[in-house]
């Protein structure tokens, strides 16, 4: 096994040439850096600073997209004419949204393909390279993607102040929509918040009151950050987001999820 670190032996005569010393260390540091090894070490060393404090597998990847990525994207997003903006179906109106992708039956804990006729989308062309970036097997944030994960479902969310627009707290679907939540914040941060309760908790026990949360928790998501709710923060946490806790007056993120694929 290749050592994490190569010695890189200068000569006398080379010693006397400071431009000869420049290009020693530069070859040095490329060597460290395209090792195996080392390249390991940094993403393992990433993904410990990534992870937020106190919200087990919720981790946070800072400047996922630029400022005129982001642009491109809300323009985008506003130009799918196709895809109307529709009041959430979620506890009643809540915010606005555009849905893509597989359709979730919650009754029938099953989902299926979109269709078209019924107003419904696909996966618009405009997320495909956001798609490619997450799953990008050499990106430090892959390692926390199962081998064959690739989103094939979610949602666009749209929230505003003067609506009162709120994200009740809730549970993603433990059983349908799949061990990872990727959430794109795309403009207006917002407090985002966390609430852990034991395990195999039920979103119906805790909406009729007759569960407490063990511990709650409230993380700053920023522009432009990419998140990753995995593990415990996945299962075990609720997350929603009060309309004070809206930093700005208008929030627009995009979530990304690989549901249960049809039967």
């Amino acid at each position: 096994m290749k050592r994490p670190f190569e010695v890189i032996e200068i000569s006398e005569d080379e010693n006397t040439s400071e431009e000869n010393m420049k290009k020693a260390a530069k070859k040095a540091v490329k060597k460290a850096t395209t090792n195996p090894l080392m390249k390991m070490m940094a993403a393992s060393k990433e993904l410990k600073q990534a992870e937020c404090v106190g919200v087990k597998g919720l981790y946070q990847f800072k400047d996922f997209v630029t400022q005129r990525e982001a642009d491109n994207l809300i323009a985008e997003i506003e130009a799918w004419t196709d895809c109307s903006w529709k009041k959430s179906t979620f506890n009643s109106h809540r915010y606005l949204v555009k849905n893509y992708g597989l359709v979730t039956l919650y009754a029938e804990r099953a989902t299926r393909l979109p269709d078209t006729s019924k107003g419904e989308h696909k996966t618009p062309h405009f997320l495909k390279p956001v798609i490619e970036k997450i799953t990008d097997k050499k990106q430090p944030w892959a390692q926390l993607l199962p081998q064959d994960w690739v989103p094939n479902e979610g949602n666009i969310n749209t929230y505003e102040k003067m609506r009162n627009d709120f994200l009740p707290s809730h549970f993603d679907d433990r059983a349908l929509s799949g061990p990872v939540l990727a959430v794109l914040t795309l403009s207006g941060s917002a407090t985002v918040t966390f609430k852990q309760f034991r395990s195999g908790t039920t979103q119906p026990q805790i909406d009729a009151g007759r569960v407490e949360a063990q511990l709650e928790k409230r993380v700053f998501f920023p522009n432009h950050c990419l998140q990753l709710v995995t593990g415990n923060s996945r299962y075990n946490f609720t997350h929603g987001i009060d309309t004070e806790d809206l930093s700005d007056e208008k929030r627009v993120c995009i979530v990304f999820r690989m549901s249960k694929a049809p039967q």
